[in-house]
């Protein structure tokens, strides 16, 4: 059989006699011929017949081809369906229009039987391959490419029909979290690790499907994350948690090696009286998360007290996905300070987020949780977007500094950073020089990440080392990696008039910093004694609540142009 044999083809022109010779081609062809000859049936007749392909007559009395063409065109769901246009007209001015209505093809009368059986295939050969191209879009979209299992909205979806079909059925639901990163310390090559993270999720999946009995649902929700819904009561799904904490207990081979599986399973049982299954997935995910702070490898069943203590920290994880989406966030900037001058030499960016229902939510609390469920990254390249845009006007403006971005270990962790980034600041013409890249002491630890490092500096990034000091001991990495800068933590700034010890440790991080050749620039200044210690050992820069707290881009652009307040 034909591939194309059963398309679907409305034929539309206002003689009764041209419908019928065209409907009897394309039948003979084997398509399902479809003839209409009013123009004003073609909007309904395209939505109850869901044609493949629509050949259109242009002149007709009550709406022409092209104003149908335009009206079908203009609907979301329609703009594929391929259109020919089919008329007497053989001027090139009555072709235009009708290829600048949308139609997609355009034959005159009298037409060649031949030719036009050609377009109609070529077009229809288009038009499956686009299902096709949608179809597998869909299924990207909505199922994890590398276990096979719906992701978190469809699996919503497969329980809440199951909810309704099922009413009196006894109701189980658990949430499985292995840590890769945990699992995987060994395995630190990027591709070793990206073929590793997806042998350990199928492992994880057979286990589960040879413990839970057939009609269980089984989705994705996440990297290394699964959510099960069993219908069972609660001693039966106690026991087929059991049975798989025994299952992901077991080593696994990854690449010729032998590890241990680290994961947190939460479950909330067959609730009396029955609640909605939303808040049974949301019990099992705050159980996992208890099972998660208690170190892993545990099987927790979700208590009420839990509910309680982690509340604050589901109701963020789920305004987060919301703040993306409506991007909530804004950019503040804190102006850095060079201390003999007490002029502005740069800022630093820093994210803020705004909640309808809370308010301001502090940084300290946010952007950890995002680093923990993957939001950090497309919050991140958001942000330095909305950095970029601000520089940019800035220098079209003429002026231009430095801007101190602080980056992510998850950011260092994924393959594309570095060339997102230079893609990034290359659309707003702007260059390295413009920006300073800030990082933690702990964003070191991992090679490849130190990899991504190396390779900002060589784009010409400066580069600094962010809360200094209270990291890991080991100074090896300021050997290691290409540093510009180093920032004190404002934990030793806080003290420095007053503890003798954090004076000492000050003076000796200024010291490495000179040998060194690094500049350094201290944060959490709040008072001029503060300063005016900073300036008495040599320190280069400041930055803190005396010269501002971080300010929204207009209050920022005018420090910029009317210079800072004399510190008090």
């Amino acid at each position: 059989m034909h591939p194309l044999t059963g398309s679907r083809l409305l034929i539309v022109d206002d003689e009764q006699r041209n419908t019928k010779l065209l409907t009897d081609i394309f039948r003979a062809q084997g398509f399902d011929a479809f003839p209409l000859n009013d123009a004003n049936e073609v909007i309904g007749a395209v939505a109850s017949y869901e044609p493949d392909l629509i050949i259109l007559d242009v002149m007709m009395p009550g709406k022409t081809g092209f104003e149908l063409t335009r009206e079908i065109k203009a609907q979301e769901h329609w703009k594929h369906i391929p259109i020919i246009l089919l008329t007497a007209l053989a001027d090139r001015d009555s072709c235009v229009s009708g290829l600048e209505c949308g139609a997609e093809d355009y034959v005159s009368k009298p037409f060649n039987r031949r030719e036009l059986l050609a377009r109609v295939n070529n077009l229809l050969k288009l038009k499956k391959l686009h299902d096709f191209q949608h179809q597998n879009l869909r299924l990207l979209e909505e199922y994890d490419s590398v276990t096979g299992l719906p992701k978190k909205d469809i699996l919503m979806e497969l329980i809440d029909s199951l909810i309704k079909r099922k009413n009196n059925a006894n109701v189980c639901v658990c949430v499985c979290e292995v840590d890769m990163d945990q699992t995987l310390i060994g395995l630190l090559s990027s591709h070793d690790r990206d073929q590793s993270e997806r042998q350990v999720c199928r492992t994880v999946v057979e286990r589960m499907s040879s413990i839970f009995p057939p009609g269980m649902l089984l989705g994705c929700l996440g990297s290394g994350k699964f959510g099960v819904v069993l219908e069972a009561d609660e001693e039966e799904g106690a026991a087929h948690l059991r049975q798989l904490q025994q299952k992901l207990s077991m080593p696994i081979l990854v690449e010729g090696q032998e590890f241990l599986l680290k994961f947190s399973v939460g479950y909330a049982p067959p609730p009396h009286p029955r609640v909605e299954w939303i808040v049974l997935f949301n019990h099992a995910e705050i159980a996992a998360l208890e099972a998660r702070k208690e170190g892993g490898n545990l099987v927790k069943r979700f208590a009420p007290e839990m509910d309680v203590e982690n509340h604050e920290r589901w109701w963020m994880s789920r305004a987060l996905f919301q703040a993306v989406r409506e991007q909530q966030f804004e950019v503040y900037y804190q102006p850095q300070v060079d201390i003999l001058q007490e002029s502005l030499v740069g800022f630093e960016a820093l994210l803020r987020w705004k909640t309808p229902e809370k308010g301001h939510i502090s940084p300290a609390r946010f952007i950890p949780l995002a680093e923990e469920n993957g939001q950090i990254y497309d919050i991140s390249l958001w942000m330095m977007e909305q950095v970029c845009q601000q520089i940019a006007l800035w220098k079209r403006a003429g002026k231009r500094l430095r801007m101190a971005i602080n980056i992510s270990p998850v950011q260092l962790h994924r393959d594309e950073f570095t060339q997102d980034f230079v893609d990034l600041f290359t659309r707003y013409h702007l260059s390295p020089n413009d920006f300073e890249l800030e990082l933690t002491e702990t964003s070191l630890m991992d090679p490849k990440g130190g990899g991504q490092l190396r390779e900002l500096w060589r784009q010409g990034f400066d580069i600094a080392i962010d809360d200094f000091g209270t990291g890991y001991s080991n100074l090896e990495y300021l050997r290691k990696y290409p540093f510009n800068r180093l920032k004190i933590d404002r934990s030793f700034i806080s003290n420095i008039c007053d503890s003798g010890d954090d004076f000492a440790i000050v003076k000796a991080i200024l010291a490495i910093a000179q040998h060194m050749g690094f500049k350094v620039i201290a944060e959490g200044i709040e008072t001029a004694d503060q300063l005016a210690r900073l300036r008495s050992l040599g320190c280069h820069e400041a930055q803190g609540y005396l010269f501002s707290k971080p300010a929204p881009a207009a209050n920022a652009t005018a420090m910029l142009f009317n210079g800072l307040k004399a510190p008090a």
